[in-house]
Parts: C-alpha cells; structure tokens; sequence
C-alpha cells in the first residue's frame, strides 16, 4: 500500500509501529519481523531498513521483572511497574492471559491457542528426584515411535506408594544421530544441547532405530518394575510385538481425543497440586518434556477445555 508513495519526496521516511501477535503467517510477521531479525543478526544488509525490535531473548525469563525492562525500556516512566505486576499476577492465574501477557506486554510472537500446561503450572513440580530411590519401584510406561526424523519418547510414570508420596516422571527422547545437526540449523531446537545435557539419547544412523530403543526399554526394564506399555499404535505394531516376547505387558493406547481427555485432566490436577515431580533439576526452556507438554493446547468445548496437539 506505501510502496512509491514516498517517490516524489528527496528524503521520505515510512516509520511502522507495532507490538508482537499471535499470526505467524501475517505480512508483519514473516515479512517485515523475519526482516528486521535478519539484519539485526547480519543475514542481510539494507541501508534504508532500520529495524528496532525491543523483546526477550532466547534463554531470558518471562516470570523476572528485570526481563520485563528489555521488552518496554521506558517501563517506570511512562507504565507503571505496578500495572505490569498486576497483568503478571493474572498471567498466573490464566493461561490465556499468560499468552496475551507475552504477547503484548513481553513483544514476544506466539499463537493465540492457549497451552494445556503453562509453564509456571510444569514448574511447580520442577524439583530434584533421587534415581536410586526408584529402583525397583513399579510404573507404567507411555510410548510414542516417530517414523524416520521425529522424536521417539518413552515416558514411565512411578504412581505414589503413601498418602505423603507424589507422582514421579522420567521422560526418555531418541533421535537419530546423524539428523541432529541438520534439524538444528533447519528448526532452531537446541537438539544438540540436549544431547549434551543428557536430555537427549542419539540413536545411530539417519532414521530411528527401533532395536536400539527396543534394548533402552529391556535395560530399564532392568532398573524399574515396568507393569504396562501402552503405545501409539501408528508404526508399532512391530517392535510392541518383540517387547511382548521380551516379558513386558503392552497395549494400545489411541491418542484420540475421547480417551486423552480422563489423563488429561489427572495430570493437570496432579501438577496444580504440586504432586507430580519432573525429571529435571533446573527449570531450563530446553527441557525437553517440557517443550511437548508445551506443544498441547487447549480448545474451548461447550462447558470444558479439551486438548490437542499444535501443527509443527
């Protein structure tokens, strides 16, 4: 709509003014954003593009007010630092208000669905877990295979033995070695730091390897009384097969909507109770559990909130 309007001026100047929001698919966003990120980070040179982009960056918290200054500099000055704790204490309490508080008052892009976990919800139960007190105990493993590049994810729930007890989660990520790299430079997800942190399991080659997940299950398998597999039947017809030979008692789970929504709602009440502990010991954004618990949102139905799962 402006282009030329400015060609019968020596010296025009077209300033744009604007915050973050939820399409990512708008002109502002993949048009003039990716552009201005672009220059700022040296991918591109354009003398009469002048980009200014005052937000969070990667690895900043949402939660601390000092973040809260980089996204709004002239914050004390012309907003009161009180009104921005009071939309933060809402923020809390709404996980819809979480995003509009990223969103608008943080410039930071997202989608408007709102997630199934917030993170200050998976934080709660974000707290240090002893191994070797669970040696032995009993849980129940979840299996989700990816067919040649994607995550495959195991994940064993230990249920609380005593009324004083809690719910413990060990989630377990495969992905192919020779994919890592590629998948970083081509999504930006810090899979290799991941890896390097130990949150991350490799298997070999360029697709996923189901023997190797296959003996990951037998040796923990080892470690912990694993009573049930259930699975994702899409690709696993197979190797749930050669586990059943393996000794362990699997079924599968569909992951329609019908049958997520009664997990759903008892994970949500465990973490809002504090009650469901996590396998990591910091509270990272690259934990990678908590990145797919992100991946779920939630959709307003009739008199209830109901889950899915966001298109990557």
């Amino acid at each position: 709509m402006t282009r030329g309007s400015g060609d019968a001026r020596q010296n025009s100047l077209i300033l744009s003014i604007t915050t973050a929001g939820f399409d990512l698919n708008s002109f502002c966003y993949t048009t003039l954003h990716t552009k201005a990120l672009n220059i700022l980070k040296g991918k591109a040179v354009n003398p009469t593009f002048y980009p200014v982009i005052y937000t969070l960056e990667e690895g900043d918290d949402w939660q601390k007010e000092e973040s809260w200054y980089k996204a709004n500099p002239s914050l004390g000055i012309t907003v009161p630092i009180e009104r921005f704790r009071e939309a933060y204490q809402i923020a809390l309490e709404n996980p819809a208000e979480e995003n509009y508080f990223k969103t608008y008052r943080l410039n930071t892009w997202g989608s408007n669905e709102t997630s199934w976990l917030p993170d200050n919800v998976f934080m709660k139960g974000n707290l240090p877990i002893d191994l070797s007190s669970l040696r032995g105990r009993s849980c129940y493993a979840g299996l989700d295979l990816s067919s040649t590049t994607d995550i495959s994810a195991l994940v064993l729930l230990f249920p609380p033995e005593s009324e004083d007890d809690c719910y413990y989660v060990l989630p377990y990520f495969w992905l192919p070695e020779d994919t890592i790299q590629t998948r970083f430079r081509h999504a930006g997800v810090q899979y290799p730091t991941w890896k390097k942190q130990g949150y991350l399991y490799a298997t070999p080659g360029n697709v996923v390897d189901y023997a190797y997940i296959r003996s990951e299950i037998n040796r923990l398998g080892t470690l912990y009384n694993i009573l049930e597999i259930g699975a994702d039947p899409w690709n696993a017809t197979q190797l749930l097969t050669e586990l059943s030979q393996d000794g362990f008692y699997r079924y599968f789970y569909s992951p329609k909507l019908c049958h997520a929504q009664p997990t759903d709602k008892g994970i949500l009440q465990a973490d809002a109770g504090r009650k469901a502990h996590s396998r990591r010991q910091s509270g990272s954004p690259l934990d990678g559990f908590q990145c797919h618990c992100g991946n779920r949102f939630c959709r307003k139905h009739q008199a209830q909130q109901k889950a899915g799962k966001r298109k990557n």
